[in-house]
């Protein structure tokens, strides 16, 4: 979904980016998924603009990640709309639809309980809303220091709905299409006679492509001559 490099923009004067080294660092995904491996070597991209604050400070991945180096790495630089990651980037877009929280607030308060409206986003890679849905949270104090989302009855129940329709669904597919291959005999090919193999995404169910067997060729009638004499009609 990134954008290419060159048509990505510094997220602080929006100039072109450049190549500016390759070291390795790691990555949000490679510190969830494999925290203790080294990281490979990336290319990492700074402003193509000298005079850009962000020089010597900030360098990001293809993806817009952000990395700092430099005894200036903690210098406080004043983004474009707060949001470090270059235009035309998936960052960008994430910082947008995950991030953003400025413009939540709490419009009704009490001692035990509290209502706040949020906003959920839809932007595009170079960080414009593109829609805007307000939201209601509640939330219950469990403690003295502390707040707990509250789910009212009706949403409750709502969510269990959906949830035992989802795994009732998941039952069907996996003891039907899984145990009896309904899904592999649905799927046949006429034309190729063959079916292509399948994985059940729940069960992890296997099964190998399936030949079907080609019906023989049908067999053209040659037409007799019926061309008779009048002599021969006549006897």
């Amino acid at each position: 979904m990134t954008l290419p490099i060159e048509k990505q923009r510094c997220p602080y004067c929006k100039s072109p980016l450049e190549a500016y080294k390759v070291t390795r660092v790691q990555t949000l995904c490679e510190h969830v998924f494999s925290p203790n491996e080294t990281p490979c070597p990336k290319q990492l991209y700074r402003c193509s603009v000298e005079a850009c604050p962000t020089v010597g400070v900030c360098m990001w991945t293809l993806d817009g990640e952000l990395f700092t180096e430099g005894p200036y790495s903690h210098k406080k630089i004043d983004f474009i709309d707060s949001n470090d990651a270059p235009f035309g980037t998936i960052s960008r877009k994430i910082n947008v639809e995950v991030c953003k929280h400025d413009e939540d607030f709490t419009f009704f308060r009490l001692p035990w309980v509290r209502a706040e409206i949020y906003f959920e986003y839809e932007s595009n890679l170079d960080g414009d809303i593109v829609k805007r849905k307000p939201r209601l949270r509640l939330y219950k104090r469990y403690n003295k220091d502390g707040w707990e989302r509250y789910w009212h009855p009706i949403h409750e129940t709502k969510t269990v709905c959906k949830k035992a329709w989802t795994s009732f669904r998941r039952f069907l597919r996996c003891n039907l299409y899984c145990r009896y291959g309904y899904h592999a005999r649905t799927t046949n090919h006429d034309d190729l006679g063959i079916t292509g193999s399948w994985t059940c995404n729940d069960c992890g169910h296997h099964e190998e492509a399936i030949q079907w067997p080609k019906p023989p060729p049908k067999k053209q009638k040659v037409e007799e001559s019926t061309n008779v004499s009048k002599d021969e009609k006549d006897s």
